[in-house]
């Protein structure tokens, strides 16, 4: 669309020209496309592509978002995504913890601290997705929520897996009902 305004644009350049008097100039309107020559063509044609070129590096950061790119989800939704994404870890650490949590070494201990963390900060996603008529049981249940990250971490300096895996449980109901509570859906149909 800019080249083609361009392109458009520069058919009706004035220029000036000789006339054929000698020593008098006049302006006179000059098309470039009947009176340039070959080279004057190429010239001219350079420089259309290469101010298009530019008026296309420089257009607005907006129009290349992330999102057109299928690279990054607008905000609601990246952070529903990272609160489904975490709720999904629980069941699948849960099981890993009482399976084998005697195989564990200090590297997965900091592992599942750093998944309790990732529990912990999913509140700011929680606050972010919540619509204010439902302010207040939200603000309840991030702060619970909370409340059992934080209560989780002698379980792992302990390295106690069922305690730890009892708080997941209780971390994995909080987040069930912070998902029924964002449903629209009647209680019975």
């Amino acid at each position: 669309m800019q080249l083609l305004l361009l392109l458009t644009s520069a058919s009706y350049i004035v220029g000036f020209a000789p006339s054929s008097l000698p020593g008098i100039e006049k302006t006179r309107f000059v098309s470039p496309v009947t009176e340039l020559n070959a080279e004057g063509r190429r010239d001219f044609l350079e420089k259309i592509c290469f101010f298009s070129g530019a008026s296309l590096a420089l257009s607005t950061p907006a129009a290349f978002a992330d999102v057109s790119d299928g690279n990054e989800l607008p905000n609601g939704v990246a952070q529903f995504s990272r609160l489904v994404k975490t709720r999904s870890g629980i069941s699948r650490l849960k099981k890993r913890l009482l399976e084998s949590s005697a195989d564990f070494d200090k590297k997965d201990w900091d592992g599942v601290d750093s998944y309790v963390r990732r529990i912990f900060t999913s509140g700011e996603d929680m606050k972010a997705i919540t619509p204010k008529s439902k302010k207040a049981e939200a603000d309840k249940l991030i702060a619970e929520l909370k409340e059992y990250s934080r209560a989780a971490e002698p379980s792992i300096t302990a390295r106690d897996a069922k305690g730890v895996a009892a708080i997941l449980t209780k971390c994995d109901t909080i987040f069930q009902q912070f998902f029924d509570l964002q449903s629209n859906v009647p209680d019975q149909i």
